[in-house]
């Protein structure tokens, strides 16, 4: 499921608040309708159509399934409190958490980028769509995750408003993918700023003024500590073509002269 329909939290809302719904009636039923019989069916029965919208949610299942037989028709306003509140018992898994590796943050990152990179997470038959932004807005998954492809292939200044669009977007997958991608720019970018105001890129000339301008227009970097970087000049290798042409004259002249 993607969107709303595959948004946890919601579903979990879902659940939460159609056992309310049932309780209310559960009570209704017991107090002015038929009896206590009609009212635990009623919640009987609720309890066993909601448990499966929460199928892959196993810890907000057990939850959902303890609630109902230990608080009757009172577990619907327990757990839209315990599943939905700002202080909930449970946190959300995202539908991402079976696709990430178990480690370290930034190795999740360069794992997420390599996979976007080599074509691993995108479909083979997806094909890319000219309107970057325009994909994080109404494109579909595959489509989401060729834009992103296309990122860390051939990033550019000019797609960092695309970038944000996807980090935006309605799909939580493509979301954590967007981070994942962003983190991984960032971090490079700020690795060659670094070494731009350090002096250690070991260019010199007009590719390091290309280096100076890609950086600085990146829009991960702060571009003010890169104002006062300077240029190396590149070697003067006609200089040594001089000194060379010199020494070769003068041992044509030494070997012309008379013994």
């Amino acid at each position: 499921m993607t969107g709303a329909a595959g948004d946890p939290v919601l579903r979990r809302a879902f659940v939460a608040g159609g056992l309310t719904a049932a309780g209310v009636a559960s009570v209704a039923l017991a107090v002015f309708g038929p009896g206590l019989w009609a009212a635990l069916a009623c919640h009987v029965l609720a309890t066993f159509l909601c448990l499966p919208v929460l199928w892959r949610d196993r810890p907000a299942m057990a939850l959902v399934a303890g609630a109902s037989l230990t608080l009757g028709p009172l577990a619907g306003a327990v757990l839209l409190i315990a599943l939905t509140g700002p202080g909930r018992a449970l946190a959300a898994p995202g539908p991402e958490a079976d696709d990430l590796p178990a480690g370290p943050a930034q190795s999740r990152v360069d794992r997420i980028c390599a996979e976007i990179a080599e074509g691993r997470r995108p479909r083979p038959d997806a094909a890319p769509v000219p309107a970057l932004a325009e994909i994080f807005v109404s494109g579909s998954l595959a489509d989401q995750q060729t834009a992103l492809a296309a990122m860390v292939r051939d990033y550019a200044p000019a797609l960092r408003p695309a970038l944000d669009r996807a980090l935006a977007s309605d799909i939580p997958a493509v979301r954590v993918q967007a981070a994942a991608v962003f983190a991984h720019l960032r971090d490079g970018y700020a690795a060659r700023a670094r070494a731009l105001t350090h002096g250690t890129t070991g260019l010199t000339g007009e590719a390091h003024s290309a280096e100076l301008a890609v950086v600085r227009g990146s829009g991960f970097v702060d571009p003010a500590p890169l104002d006062g970087v300077v240029t190396p000049a590149e070697p003067e290798t006609h200089t040594r073509r001089e000194n060379g042409g010199t020494g070769s004259g003068r041992r044509r002249a030494v070997r012309s002269a008379p013994a």
